[in-house]
């Protein structure tokens, strides 16, 4: 009996539905998922390394993981970490059709710094603050934003993702944030990227 490929919709069904993630399953599953199900789309670098984190979780659950289960994992890896950085609230103003300025307030460790950055957009705006205001290095390598549909619809309420990239030892740190607002998420995603560097920085010292 030979073996007849089908197209999953003409048996009711779809590739979304047919494409199942377990600890066999490489990044091109992951994405997939995360695509088709959020209208997500991971950098390939980032898609590897949380194709490890998918891969733990299979390991420790000893079972397939639903894509509910793989956004959790995402957030929670490159979210919800611990780090001294995290956004309390922020300010834009418009200072000419080329320049936006942030005024944000940021708690680093026990501390609440205040940070005002001005650049071509928010988001390079709150990186010059805060190279400005920390005196550290901050790279930004890569930064994307997406509108987080659930299995291709957008409805009221709908949330943001950022998902940005800074360099650390000549490689990039991800970082994402999820949040009604785009702004509020890319930054967010910004001080991710900081806090997993941070960790990073931890465990090589």
């Amino acid at each position: 009996m030979p073996y007849l490929p089908i197209d999953p919709s003409d048996v009711g069904s779809s590739y979304k539905e047919s494409v199942r993630v377990n600890s066999q399953s490489g990044k091109g599953g992951v994405g997939f998922v995360l695509e088709e199900h959020y209208g997500i789309y991971l950098p390939r670098e980032m898609l590897v390394e949380f194709s490890r984190t998918v891969q733990a979780l299979t390991e420790e659950t000893q079972s397939e993981v639903s894509p509910d289960q793989m956004f959790k994992a995402l957030v929670a890896e490159f979210q919800e970490v611990d780090g001294p950085y995290k956004l309390d609230s922020y300010s834009l103003a418009k200072k000419s059709a080329q320049e936006t300025e942030v005024r944000a307030s940021v708690h680093v460790a026990e501390s609440q710094v205040g940070i005002v950055g001005n650049g071509s957009g928010p988001i390079e705006a709150f990186i010059n603050g805060l190279i400005e205001t920390l005196n550290e290095p901050l790279q930004l390598l890569d930064f994307r934003q997406h509108a987080i549909s659930i299995d291709g619809q957008v409805g009221k309420g709908a949330s943001a993702i950022g998902i940005v990239a800074i360099g650390f030892e000549d490689m990039p740190v991800y970082g994402v944030g999820v949040s009604p607002s785009t702004v509020t998420a890319s930054l967010v995603g910004v001080l991710s990227a900081m806090n997993r560097r941070w960790r990073r920085t931890e465990r090589t010292t």
